[in-house]
């Protein structure tokens, strides 16, 4: 947060020679034409200062504290020893915002405090590293205290009052920066949170001569074998393999028939319908094998009608009735599918995921991920869990890992220099990801103080310049605003003034396109305000101001 800065400040007890309003009479108050004359000099010196180098006052512990950006300047302006500072104090009670104030022949209307002139004013002052300035012009009367006071400025010139300041303390100095929200891709829509589980399991069915029913210790195995996996039967394919002594049409007709009656059994045992693929092949790659090396091998040197009809002739013969037994099977292939919440079975989910990404389902994926991370957070799912999700490390998968890496860095606790390091490393990896380069820019930004600037601001405006049309224009303009923030701050520390107006010029411009909130808007003025640019201040807030549906 951007706030006025303290100051350690070296405080001194020193005594009030109970100066009274009369006693203001020793400093001259005089004409406009003698002010004017006696006061050239300030004048002609303060025209010449940038309008938000000036004078601040605060009451720190009952202490009025008076701050200036430059000492250099304030030992400008207070080079004579009868240069001064005097305060006028005014209880809050005094103050009406519709009608001006009572005021004395001398135009006060709060009880003015002692002066303080330059030789004190050099005794107490302390200047910090970057040349602010703090120093204590008095202290708080009884009666009053820093919840019902203001104090308003006296800038004394060669005994002449030569500036009068009135504050109110408004909070305009406590301004932020604007949320940037990391990017993350939210849940698809229409992805079903019901996800399929598959698997194919095959099994070798044995029927006997002409028979077209499964054997029912046969069935009962099969079943048990499903039921245990909590899966049920999408689909099956059933490849059927007929002993080679019918006809082709025959065979057909007999594997279709077994096929059939496999599925209906299965049917009764799930309410989902069960689709059914059939292929019929006569066996005649089993049958060459089987009689090879035995009495039928001469089999092999007939043609295939000659084979049929031997089998027919020798249909009695018992040893060739076992040879031909082994060919009458069906291999069955089950797709069994199961119907799955990713919330239930956190081995599932894992499964699931690598699944669909192997399958470059990367939609589901992405629903899977996000539901695994609501476990993990809500802990439903083993904390380390995530990391069990297996990504790999491509452009498409870029949403994937972006998601993965943003868990990590909240779940983890990382800090913002590890976080920082890990998008980097997927930036090198995915240099055309704009959703990681998004994030990389923004944790450059948090890690980008008025301090370090100078050394991030090239980089930082060109990854940002090259997410105009890539990120949504809310966001970058977030980035842009807090980048134009952060370089205000940096050159007015550094004091070259005339950048940290271009910045400041281009908040203002660029403010408009970032949909802020209300409360953002205001924090947008207290900065503007903060640098005196008080009409563009109150020109970003009174379009809004009148708005019904205001805060």
């Amino acid at each position: 947060m951007a706030t006025k800065p303290k100051f350690f400040l070296l405080l001194f007890l020193f005594p009030f020679f109970g100066w009274s309003q009369n006693d203001y009479q020793k400093i001259r108050l005089k004409s406009r034409e003698i002010k004017e004359r006696q006061c050239k000099k300030y004048h002609k010196l303060t025209d010449k200062i940038p309008e938000d180098i000036r004078f601040y006052v605060d009451i720190e512990n009952r202490n009025i504290v008076l701050t200036y950006p430059s000492d250099s300047l304030f030992k400008k302006i207070f080079n004579h020893g009868k240069d001064g500072i005097g305060i006028e104090l005014v209880h809050r009670s005094q103050i009406d915002c519709i009608n001006e104030p009572v005021t004395d022949e001398n135009g006060f209307y709060g009880q003015l405090l002692p002066p303080v002139f330059k030789k004190e004013l050099k005794r107490r002052k302390h200047t910090d590293e970057y040349g602010n300035l703090s120093v204590v012009v008095g202290e708080l009367p009884e009666g009053y205290d820093a919840t019902n006071s203001e104090c308003n400025l006296l800038i004394i010139q060669r005994k002449n009052l030569c500036d009068y300041r009135r504050f109110s303390f408004l909070a305009y100095t406590n301004w932020d920066f604007l949320d940037m929200p990391l990017y993350a891709d939210s849940i698809p829509e229409g992805v079903n949170p019901k996800l399929q589980l598959q698997e194919l399991a095959t099994f070798e069915i044995p029927f006997g001569l002409n028979e077209t029913t499964i054997a029912p210790e046969d069935l009962k195995h099969l079943i048990d074998s499903i039921r245990q996996s909590q899966f049920y039967v999408k689909a099956i394919e059933v490849i059927g393999y007929a002993s080679v002594e019918g006809t082709t049409q025959v065979n057909e007709e007999l594997q279709q028939a077994r096929a059939n009656n496999l599925a209906k059994a299965l049917q009764q045992e799930q309410d989902s319908t069960i689709q059914l693929r059939v292929k019929s092949f006569e066996n005649w790659q089993q049958f060459a094998a089987d009689v090879k090396g035995t009495p039928f091998e001469y089999l092999l040197k007939l043609d295939k009608a000659q084979v049929k009809q031997e089998l027919i002739d020798r249909k009695n013969d018992p040893q060739l009735q076992a040879l031909l037994e082994k060919q009458r099977k069906v291999t069955a292939k089950f797709f069994l599918q199961k119907d799955i919440s990713v919330e239930d079975n956190p081995q599932e989910a894992v499964a699931l995921f690598n699944t669909q990404v192997k399958k470059n389902q990367l939609q589901s994926a992405l629903y899977i991920q996000h539901k695994i991370f609501e476990q993990v957070r809500a802990n439903q799912f083993p904390e380390e869990f995530y990391k069990q999700l297996e990504i790999p490390q491509n452009i498409s998968c870029g949403s994937l890992l972006n998601h993965q890496a943003l868990f990590s860095y909240q779940q983890e606790d990382q800090s913002l220099t590890e976080q920082l390091e890990a998008f980097k490393q997927l930036d090198s990896l995915l240099p055309n990801n704009a959703k990681i380069r998004y994030n990389l820019t923004v944790l450059n930004l948090r890690t980008t103080t008025a301090y370090n600037f100078d050394e991030k601001e090239d980089a930082l405006y060109k990854q940002i310049r090259t997410l105009d049309s890539r990120i949504d224009k809310n966001l970058t303009s977030r980035l842009k605003v807090n980048f134009y923030l952060a370089g205000t701050e940096y050159y007015n520390r550094t004091k070259d003034y005339k950048k940290k107006n271009h910045f400041i010029n281009s908040v203002y411009s660029v403010y408009r396109s970032a949909n802020l909130t209300d409360e953002e808007l205001v924090s947008t003025a207290r900065f503007l305000a903060n640098y005196s640019q008080f009409n563009k201040a109150i020109q970003t807030l009174e379009k809004r101001a009148y708005s019904p549906e205001a805060n």
